[in-house]
This record gives C-alpha cells, structure tokens and sequence, in this order.
C-alpha cells in the first residue's frame, strides 16, 4: 500500500517536513502499527548564486578573463549533456564568445577572442532557471552585478629608452597588461635604424599573448642609432586601442674597445678572485688563450664571462706573491668579429 500525502501549500523553502505515524495508524487487514514511523523530508532551498567571477563592482579585471557563476544546488542533471543546458547568464555590451556548463552548478562565459579593455560589463542571471530540485531563482540573490576591464597598456619594453651599448643580436621585447591582436601589433609596430630605413624581422609571441619579441632577420649595424614606434591605434585582443604613442632610441655597441679593471692598470688580487677585464662588447672566449699572454704563465688558465659578456674573468692556477704582467693582442675578437 501507498501513502500520498499532499500539503495543503507550498512548502517553505530551506525547512524540514516531519512525518509521524503512531501506532494508532491500522491496516486494512486490522493490524496496528508495532512502534511509531517519523519520517523527515528536507524541502530544498532555493536556487541562490554562491560565487560570481568577476566580483561585482571589480575593476582593472584582465579583458581574457571568464565571467564564471556557481549556484548552491546543481541546475544541469548529472549525466545530462552540459553542452546543451540553457545559458545562465548574458552580457552587456554584448560580446561573442562561448558559454558552458563546466559542472552542474557552475557556468563560464569565454569571450572570442576577448572582452574589450576600458570597457563596464553587466552581466545578468537568467531569470528562468530552475535547480534539478526544482527551486527557482531566489529573488533575493544576486541576479546582476558589473565589472570593468583594464585598459591595454606597454607595461615594458627593451632595449630601454636611451641605452647604449646595445648588443648586435638584440631582439625587440615588448610586455602588455593584457593579451594583443597579434597583427594590429605586426602591421603598427615601427623599428628604423638611424637612416631611416626599415628593420626586417618577425614577431614571436608568448602563449597568452602578453609579450612579443620582434627579432630582426639581420644583425644591427654597430654604432647606430635605432628607434622604434608602436602607435596608439595598436589594439588588443578585444578590439580596444592602446590610445598612447610609444616611442624610444637605443644606440648599439661600437668596435670592440679594452675599458680597464676594477682599480686600474695595476692591482692586487686573491689567487683564487683571478682577473677580471672589462670591455664595451661581449668577448669571443674562443679567442681569449691565443691573444692573451700572462707573464709568468699561468698554469690552466680559465676565461669566463658574465650574463652580459663583457666582463671577462681569468682564473687558473696563480701564485702567491707573484707580479703578473698581461698582455693582450689586437686579433682578440668579440662575438661578432670586431677586433681591438
């Protein structure tokens, strides 16, 4: 036998039904019930948003980020096709992209191929969504919120503005607050030498799109001023302009020139320190033992350099108390031929 019991109203959200049969209840067939039946029945909250991304009234929100929700009860079937569940949310200004159930109680949006920078979006909760319980949409709960994204900005560039000594192999590096139009950036983007003339190259990107390195095809001319421009009509992913010129110069490194040691001409140093010799350009190590002498020699003799290869530090097996003399040839090279 069945028993159907059917409340006179709606049940109140977020409440526990109690059921208590006692042993009065009796059988058709006569018999008693042998000891009280409770029985508790949990009528379901409703359906309320637990989590919003971006937060609501945030600012400065990368423009590649996902508008996420997630409700307190699931709204997708488990087993159902997430793909095919209707939209939790939309956007204003409306924006191309990608919505999904990425669970059954959480939903991102993904614009294509990103929201517009400076731009404030207002997204809205569906009205009509309902949980699998059945509950519907708390008219409490945040239903609309806003956000604002970042304007795209050069964060970084190198070569700086004004630096010397630039290597010949130096690649354009740039970094942006937020992901680019990878050929808004290739068609705008300016590199000159001092003559005016264009540098040939191509624009490698990172994986989200951030940093660019323009790498030119040929070596830079030694001794030349260079420039580069990228142009405030430059966009981001999401269409909005950069609005801001950026220009800088650099000038790259002359023939290769001897600069000195840290104290001078003549200094006292650990035998375990060595020497250290500075020049204005990266020095070819393979050219080192042939056009460097030290008089007395000195046995396994090591030459190393620094990250930047202008530093160049002899070591090997000094004496104590000993006047060395160094003598450098003029055939000693940098990494690109120059030679002293």
């Amino acid at each position: 036998a069945t028993l159907i019991y059917t409340p006179g109203e709606p049940l109140q959200p977020d409440t526990m039904l109690l059921i208590r049969l006692d042993t009065t209840a009796k059988a058709a067939n006569g018999l008693f019930l042998p000891e009280p039946l409770q029985i508790e029945y949990y009528v379901p909250d409703n359906l309320l948003v637990s989590h919003l991304l971006p937060a609501p009234g945030s600012t400065e929100i990368d423009p590649t980020s996902s508008v996420v929700v997630t409700f307190n009860q699931p709204v997708v079937p488990l087993g159902e096709s997430l793909t095919a569940a209707p939209a939790a949310l939309s956007l204003f200004p409306e924006v191309p992209g990608t919505g999904e159930w990425i669970n059954t109680s959480t939903y991102m949006f993904t614009a294509d191929p990103g929201l517009s920078g400076g731009v404030t979006y207002q997204a809205t909760i569906s009205s009509g969504l309902s949980s699998t319980f059945g509950t519907k949409l708390d008219p409490e709960s945040t239903t609309v919120w806003t956000f604002s994204t970042s304007y795209p900005e050069l964060l970084d560039f190198s070569p700086h503005h004004g630096a010397g000594n630039v290597v010949l192999d130096a690649e354009l590096e740039l970094k942006f607050n937020q992901a680019m139009d990878p050929d808004s950036v290739r068609k705008n983007l300016r590199f000159v030498n001092g003559k005016g003339e264009p540098v040939d190259g191509k624009i490698e990107w990172s994986e989200d799109y951030k940093e660019a390195a323009f790498i030119p095809n040929q070596l830079l001319e030694r001794s030349m001023t260079y420039a580069a421009v990228l142009p405030g009509e430059v966009k981001a992913a999401g269409g909005t302009p950069l609005q801001l010129d950026t220009s800088w110069t650099f000038q790259t490194v002359d023939e290769l020139r001897f600069l000195g040691t840290p104290v001078g001409q003549h200094y006292t140093t650990s035998i375990y320190e060595g020497v250290t010799l500075y020049f204005n350009s990266p020095v070819d190590r393979s050219t080192v033992k042939d056009n460097i002498t030290l008089i007395p020699e000195v046995d396994d003799l090591r030459p190393s350099t620094g990250s930047s290869g202008t530093a160049l530090q002899l070591y090997g097996d000094f004496d104590p108390l000993t006047e060395y003399a160094l003598v450098m040839n003029d055939s000693l090279a940098d990494e690109w031929g120059s030679t002293l």
